[in-house]
């Protein structure tokens, strides 16, 4: 399994993308979406990219459609990418197995990861 979720790239500098992230370790820097797996970042997007028209234009959100892009750069099919509550929606979620990679989505409870 592989994960996706937000990632942090800390920065100090002026930059007119950089974030005051409060709530994480790494404090201010960029922000992306991202999908992992062992500590290594497969592919990310960064939201101030604009999302894929394709993807927008199935009636998903922006960051829906930033997470069809990554899906789109993954070399297999079937990779399993569990995600947290904040990515998961029944209409990505069913974009997500429809994709040319049929990626089934997962999301973590109380109870662990569920499909």
């Amino acid at each position: 399994d592989i994960s996706g979720d937000e990632q942090t790239i800390g920065f100090k500098g002026q930059h007119k993308d950089k974030l005051r992230i409060t709530s994480k370790a790494e404090g201010d820097g960029f922000q992306c979406d991202a999908i992992c797996e062992d500590g290594y970042t497969w592919t990310f997007y960064f939201p101030n990219k604009a999302a894929p028209k394709k993807w927008l234009d199935k009636g998903l959100s922006t960051l829906h459609s930033r997470c069809m892009a990554m899906f789109d750069q993954l070399d297999s099919e079937y990779q399993n990418v569990l995600f947290n509550n904040l990515y998961l929606s029944a209409r990505f979620a069913k974009a997500a197995y429809e994709h040319d990679k049929r990626v089934p989505t997962a999301h973590q409870s109380r109870e662990g990861w569920k499909l």
